[in-house]
């Protein structure tokens, strides 16, 4: 078995550095097996390594990608939402207790306890105040100058699963469950029912910046888009799950994530329990498949990204106006250009990303189990490294060339062993410049 290492040298990545298509050849010493090769040309091929300030398109090509900063949340069981104040202050919205962090100096300060279990959405409202989503008694908090306090309750509503605030009508709308109503809630509190959906909860919502709201559903993924009050139509029907996240680019772009879920969507109980599939703090450990949807201005849809492994968590739009997303396996971010070249920007060591902001000052990525606060402080740098999954020849082998093909000079590192995962038993890590072994680097 053998674990292998590229390091892109400081001086290389001031620019985007490629790194594709590398094969390593071993000889099995039992009778006769004679050479094989491990191949590495695709992305999914590189998945399983370490991303270390690199990141791999789906043409297996290693590059520069996030140099990410680590702040774990302290007791906080799950981050479950964010919000990037216009202020610039960073709030965070976790599951144990409903409790709102902020971000200061890369540590995470608690600065608002609800008395729900879940805080699921942040948005800023009217006149800077900041309201809270919740689950599963049906309120909405508000947070302002450092206090948290109930805003409403909502009739008839168990979960909040998501808020959005529309500054052009001055309207808060809120997706609830589980009787599938959008909600429009006024300054003072009182709601009205905005559109009432056929499905069992409205997980997601969007507003765009001509008043339209885009709605999501779950237990039937199905997308609306809401014109007025009981004004419908389905944009889409996923034949899935869920519909998790909508973003609204600034283009008019509409973006949204579908899952298909094994186990149900989230929809913890105060009862201890969960109903379908969820711990009453913690996202579940949920398995399934995700996809990545746009739509443009005549509502024409364009599939960007399906992924058969993981499904997707967070959405939001990038500096660069392309789509990211967070998975919930794995712990990884994706982007995806208009020509669907997939890149996998960074993979926390964390199992869901609960959160991300990929614009502006404040950038991070929020995980959870364990909780942590990732903030991103560029692209690349001098200990950028990707590191391979361990590559089982499945006997006793020799390893021999190893080749490659790149752009600029990197460093090749590999150990090796007898057991499936590296130990003290291993070889001590063995560095080579690029032009010392057999790849061609141009």
């Amino acid at each position: 078995m053998i674990e292998k290492r590229s390091k892109p040298m400081r001086t290389r990545l001031q620019s985007p550095l490629a790194l594709g298509t590398a094969a390593l050849l071993f000889a099995g010493s039992a009778v006769g097996v004679g050479t094989r090769t491990f191949e590495l040309r695709k992305l999914d091929d590189f998945k399983g390594g370490d991303l270390q300030g690199v990141a791999v398109d789906s043409l297996g090509q290693v590059r520069a990608g996030f140099t990410l900063g680590e702040a774990p949340l302290g007791d906080a069981s799950a981050v479950w939402c964010s919000l990037v104040t216009r202020d610039g202050r960073v709030l965070l919205g976790t599951g144990n207790e409903g409790k709102i962090f902020q971000m200061e100096g890369g540590t995470a300060k608690l600065v608002g306890t609800t008395s729900a279990l879940v805080v699921t959405s942040l948005v800023e409202g009217w006149g800077g105040v900041v309201y809270a989503g919740t689950l599963p008694d049906g309120e909405i908090w508000k947070y302002a100058k450092g206090k948290a306090e109930k805003f409403t309750k909502l009739d008839g509503v168990e979960h909040v699963f998501q808020l959005a605030y529309d500054a052009k009508g001055s309207s808060l709308y809120a997706a609830t469950g589980p009787e599938g109503k959008l909600l429009r809630v006024d300054q003072q509190g009182k709601a009205q029912v905005y559109f009432d959906a056929p499905e069992q909860s409205l997980v997601s919502v969007a507003v765009a910046p001509d008043g339209t709201v885009y709605a999501g559903a779950s237990d039937k993924a199905k997308l609306y888009k809401i014109t007025g009050p009981g004004r419908a139509t389905v944009l889409q029907d996923f034949g899935r799950t869920e519909v998790r996240a909508i973003a609204v680019g600034e283009k008019g772009d509409v973006y949204a994530i579908a899952n298909e879920l094994k186990s149900g969507t989230f929809t913890p109980s105060r009862k201890g329990g969960t109903s379908a599939a969820s711990p009453a703090q913690k996202p579940p450990k949920t398995t399934g498949k995700g996809t990545l949807y746009r739509f443009d201005a005549q509502g024409t849809p364009e599939q960007l990204l399906d992924d058969k492994d993981e499904h997707f968590t967070s959405l939001a739009i990038g500096d660069d106006g392309r789509p990211y997303v967070g998975t919930g396996v794995e712990g990884r971010v994706y982007t995806v250009d208009d020509n669907h070249d997939a890149v996998l920007v960074a993979d926390v060591e964390e199992r869901q990303v609960g959160a991300l902001s990929v614009r502006g000052k404040q950038r991070f990525i929020a995980a959870s189990d364990p909780s942590v606060f990732h903030a991103i402080r560029g692209v690349g740098g001098a200990d950028a490294v990707w590191t391979s999954k361990v590559l089982d020849a499945g006997l006793r082998a020799q390893f021999g060339r190893l080749d490659w093909e790149a752009t600029g000079p990197l460093q090749l590192s590999t150990r090796s062993g007898n057991t499936s995962e590296p130990d003290e038993t291993w070889s001590q890590m063995l560095t080579r410049p690029s032009g010392f072994l057999c790849g061609r680097t141009m």
